[in-house]
């Protein structure tokens, strides 16, 4: 969580870097400031979730293999991701098929 703050820092650097244009400028800053609330909100959500639940850390204990040690580099457990993918998907595309059929 402190990447995303960090990124919000990095982006209103770089959008100060088109000062030479006005319009490249304010387009540019409209950008760094879509991104920082997006990344603030991110953070205001996730740490308080966190530190009361455990649920990211929960979360990728789940997909991480049980014989990780901690600072071990760590290859994910496809089988256990790619059925929640797959789930997520059905799901989605079921949703999306009805959407397309009531509209027409």
């Amino acid at each position: 969580m402190g990447a995303n703050i960090g990124t919000s820092v990095t982006n209103t650097i770089v959008a100060m870097g088109q000062m030479g244009d006005k319009d490249q400028l304010q387009r540019a800053f409209a950008g760094a400031t879509v991104h920082d609330v997006f990344n603030y909100l991110s953070v205001l959500i996730l740490l308080p979730l966190e530190a009361a639940t455990e649920y990211l850390y929960l979360l990728t204990n789940a997909i991480t293999p049980d014989n990780v040690k901690d600072g071990d580099k760590v290859r994910l457990n496809m089988e256990r991701s790619d059925e929640l993918t797959a789930t997520m998907l059905v799901t989605r595309t079921s949703q999306a098929q009805t959407f397309v059929q009531d509209a027409l």
